[in-house]
């Protein structure tokens, strides 16, 4: 018979945990990170079959759940997921710990970035995430694999690089000027879910690695990145709007991770979520990802159901042909 524990607290989270996670946002240290820089009632489900094989991350946060269809309606929310806006599941292992979670949660609950499609409840698309497979020895073996308007599109982007140095280093030098970039990036997000603070940046994991662009002394430009094992995840990033169109800030930022995870022998580049165009054509894929949701109230069950569409992420990504044939 199964067993279910939940604890408030990620370091009570027991030492199986780690082996069912798939992301290092997933893992106990960054989820203790979280809780210490990012509160938000923060609770973990473990489910045992003789051995645990399964977890769940929840918190509580109000969010607009109909942003996908441009309609404002904020609501105090039970997210199953990460609590830094990354497009890692908060689920981990058998998806059966779901069940379990309708039981014990009261509310509104909603969970976010699975890989696959649940039918027991309300479910649909969300923002889908966009994944580069690296088969290049290195960067000009990528560069010459290109089709003429992708690979022009790069050269003239980076070309306005000229005046700009591109700095390596922890976070522990983020600033106030830096953070202020990312407000930036969070104020223009139609899909708002947290607002980091400094302290997160600044006291991420020396595992983080932080790339700033600078014109001169000004930081007009940065993004964040971690590397596990053949894994490169793009965490999150900060532009100067008022440089961005003359210096290619953001296509530049991308263009940086690519090259980064290509020389550092990456197989997989998770780009993340959001402008999927873009990263698809640096030759990005979409990779789906569904969303559930689920009311304790009956009522409000049925009006899930009833509008769930208005929930979905919809917009048709075109189709791209990126590398020679």
């Amino acid at each position: 018979m199964n067993k279910l524990i939940v604890h408030n607290n990620a370091d009570e989270l027991s030492a199986g945990w780690d082996n069912l996670a798939t992301s290092y946002f997933q893992k106990k240290e960054f989820l203790i990170h979280c809780e210490k820089f990012n509160p938000c009632s923060q609770r973990y489900y473990e489910l045992y079959d003789a051995e645990l094989i399964s977890g769940a991350i929840l918190y509580e946060l109000p969010i607009n759940i109909f942003s996908f269809a441009k309609k404002s309606f904020k609501l105090k929310t039970n997210v199953v997921g990460i609590p830094a806006s990354v497009s890692s599941s908060g689920i981990l292992g058998d998806k059966q710990i779901i069940d379990y979670i309708k039981v014990n949660e009261k509310g509104f609950t909603l969970g976010l970035n699975l890989k696959t499609k649940t039918n027991k409840f309300s479910s649909g698309t969300t923002l889908p995430t966009i994944i580069f497979k690296n088969r290049f020895i290195n960067w000009e073996d990528y560069i010459n694999s290109l089709r003429a308007t992708y690979r022009r599109r790069i050269n003239k982007a980076t070309t306005k690089l000229h005046k700009i140095k591109v700095v390596s280093s922890s976070c522990s030098i983020f600033t106030e000027k830096i953070y202020g970039l990312y407000l930036n990036v969070y104020g223009k997000s139609d899909s708002k879910l947290e607002k980091l603070s400094m302290d997160f940046f600044k006291n991420l994991s020396e595992k983080f690695l932080l790339t700033t662009f600078y014109l001169k002394n000004k930081v007009i430009g940065w993004h964040i990145t971690i590397q596990e094992d053949k894994k490169l995840d793009f965490f999150l990033c900060g532009v100067d709007y008022n440089y961005n169109q003359k210096y290619s800030i953001y296509h530049n930022i991308l263009i940086n991770i690519l090259k980064k995870g290509i020389e550092n022998k990456a197989e997989l580049i998770n780009f993340g979520q959001t402008t999927e165009e873009a990263k698809c054509r640096l030759g990005g894929v979409v990779e789906d990802r569904f969303m559930f949701a689920f009311h304790k109230n009956k009522i409000f069950n049925f009006l899930i159901d009833r509008f769930s569409s208005s929930l979905e992420y919809k917009y048709k990504i075109p189709s791209m042909q990126v590398f020679k044939v």
